[in-house]
């Protein structure tokens, strides 16, 4: 089965994943799907042409959240993002 036949099956409702046949069908197809996905949302985010090679990803992300407190809370994949030296030890003040 075509990725695009695939595609129509799960949008249209006829494959659901509920169904075993059709979840095994999925896998199959999911790392390439995932490529197809991935190079297009790059091409997309960094007005690539079609000629354009996409660049690498670094592996480094953050990511802040807003909450109602001051301090906010933030995730990242690495810790070379942050300044080099700062104490990142949890103050008693913090702890109320």
């Amino acid at each position: 089965m075509s990725l695009k036949d695939l595609r129509s099956e799960l949008a249209h409702g006829y494959a659901t994943l509920l169904h075993k046949g059709h979840e095994d069908l999925v896998r199959k197809h999911l790392y390439e799907m995932g490529r197809i996905a991935r190079e297009f949302l790059l091409r997309v985010l960094f007005r690539l042409q079609p000629s354009d090679k996409p660049r690498a990803w670094s592996g480094a992300f953050q990511q802040s959240f807003v909450t109602a407190d001051p301090r906010s809370t933030m995730i990242a994949s690495t810790e070379k993002i942050f300044p080099q030296g700062t104490k990142w030890t949890i103050r008693p003040e913090w702890c109320e």
